[in-house]
């Protein structure tokens, strides 16, 4: 009798486990699992649209369907985007997720008789995947790498002459194209060492409105384009972005002088935040038309400035920036209508001011136009720049000429501090029928373990200012062809013939590509 009810209590059981697995099981086949993400165990509700913005890199990296393909496709190109931006400073979190799922995509197309496809997926993960581990060791190494690499995926593109573009990240793989300006800021990101600091200098920068033709610059403000983007990937990539604003940012009308080249911005606001988007860290107010509209003019451009987030350097005052490997002054001059003259003493006095007060790099800018007749950079501007290096400061920034005028070294107590006379106008609209087309940005690394800070790797990224007759007028970009970089490594190292450590060949780390 016990052995009877026993069984019929198993079979009870039974019968009750059975249902509760049918239910189961019936509302599993209800349920389509997300075809793109990282093939791991997921929280179903922690699943978010593989199509929209909101943590693509956080889905599943199973490409099962042609929808999966899409989906990877347009987070591919946001990705580099955010890397030829230079808005991603987190990439070796998301690299390698977006690696396995570019191989999971090559896999589904490979099955599914898209060779093409597959290759051009393919392709991408071996491009990145390299990228990431092994790193750029330095400017030559990422110099001769990038052909090869922007060639293999022109190669992988070039065999999707039938097949549906929508389902590949089809990147620019141009010599300054988005894909290599990706590479650019992984290069960039790896090459930072631990108590390092980093400074990138540029030409100056008009923003706002021409006072002739109210109509032309607003276009920026009003579109949400960032006309200075396009330098980016240097600028949000390293510790200190400095550059001289050359005219003011105030909403009056009035200016005070009579200057043609005279600049106002109805949107002051938007065009201070371009600055700071773009990556700019200090901005020198010793320009010559910061004053155009009187001192109310002045105020209100140091004021929109200060409201971004960014550091203001005030003529003949000194302004600190706290960067991670130590504390920073920039002390900026406005020698314009000083004539000839050599500029020693206030520099001296306040460069050892900045050490007291314990600034562990120091940087002395000087807006001048001091320059001989044939743009050469005069005796007494080069001796200016020199005796700030002598007395201290470790890096000494020229500005105010439309041509490039040269860099020179000036050796101090076995330390040879690079002086930069001028790279030219990176955004510069003050007269837009004239003018360079063509400048540089300068990146500086210091070593701060040693005081006073040591300069380390100087490296020159060309640049196209569209200056002239572009429809991106005043629109800077990077432009890493070989053959521009090569005139303008002709050029600086031709420059300043007669001048005591003016550099020679093979002195510059031009970033260049040769495809």
């Amino acid at each position: 009798m016990k052995s009877r009810l026993a069984s019929v209590v198993l079979c009870v059981i039974a019968f009750i486990l059975s249902l509760v697995l049918m239910l189961h099981l019936i509302e599993l086949s209800g349920h389509t699992p997300p075809d793109v993400g990282d093939g791991t165990k997921t929280d179903p509700t922690q699943v978010t649209d593989p199509v929209s913005d909101s943590t693509p890199e956080d889905v599943s990296v199973l490409v099962t369907s042609e929808d999966g393909v899409l989906a990877l496709a347009k987070e591919s190109r946001d990705f580099i985007t955010r890397l030829a931006t230079g808005t991603d400073k987190n990439y070796t979190t998301a690299l390698p997720k977006l690696i396995q799922k570019w191989q999971n995509a090559a896999d589904y197309l490979s099955e599914n008789q898209n060779p093409a496809g597959a290759e051009v997926y393919r392709t991408l993960a071996e491009v990145f995947d390299t990228i990431s581990s092994t790193p750029f060791a330095d400017t030559a190494d990422f110099n001769a790498r990038m052909p090869e690499f922007l060639n293999a995926l022109d190669t992988a593109y070039a065999g999707l002459t039938d097949q549906n573009e929508l389902l590949f990240p089809m990147l620019d793989t141009g010599a300054s194209g988005d894909c290599a300006l990706a590479c650019l800021s992984v290069f960039r990101q790896q090459i930072v060492k631990p108590g390092t600091i980093t400074v990138t200098f540029t030409g100056e920068i008009s923003m706002g409105d021409y006072l002739n033709k109210n109509d032309y610059y607003d276009k920026y403000a009003e579109t949400g384009v960032n006309p200075l983007g396009g330098v980016s990937p240097v600028l949000l990539t390293d510790d200190i972005s400095f550059a001289a604003l050359d005219a003011p940012l105030t909403t009056s009308t009035e200016p005070t002088v009579a200057a043609s080249a005279a600049f106002r911005g109805k949107k002051v606001d938007t065009y201070a935040t371009y600055l700071k988007e773009a990556g700019f860290d200090v901005i020198s107010l010793s320009g010559c038309h910061l004053r155009d509209f009187g001192d109310a003019g002045y105020e209100d451009t140091k004021a929109a400035l200060e409201k971004a987030g960014l550091t203001v350097a005030e003529n003949g005052k000194i302004a600190y920036f706290d960067a991670a490997a130590g504390k920073t002054a920039i002390l900026s001059y406005n020698l314009i209508g000083q004539g000839d003259v050599r500029y020693t003493e206030v520099p001296k006095a306040q460069i050892a001011e900045a050490r007291e007060n314990g600034a562990k790099l120091v940087i002395v800018y000087f807006h001048t136009s001091s320059v001989s007749g044939d743009n050469q950079a005069s005796a007494a501007m080069a001796n200016t720049l020199r005796d700030a290096a002598d007395n201290g400061a470790d890096l000494v920034l020229c500005s105010h000429s439309p041509e490039w005028l040269g860099i020179l070294e000036q050796e101090h107590d076995g330390i040879r501090t690079p002086l930069l006379l001028s790279p030219g106008p990176l955004s510069y609209g003050a007269d837009l029928n004239a003018g360079t087309t063509r400048a540089y940005l300068v990146s500086q690394t210091f070593t701060m373990a040693d005081s006073p800070a040591a300069p380390g790797t100087l490296r020159i990224f060309p640049i196209d200012n569209h200056s002239v007759g572009a429809d991106k007028t005043c629109a800077p970009e990077l432009f890493l062809d070989s053959e521009t970089a090569q005139e303008l490594a002709n050029e600086l190292y031709a420059a300043l013939p007669e001048y005591a450590g003016r550099l020679t060949e093979g002195a510059l780390n031009f970033v260049q590509i040769t495809k």
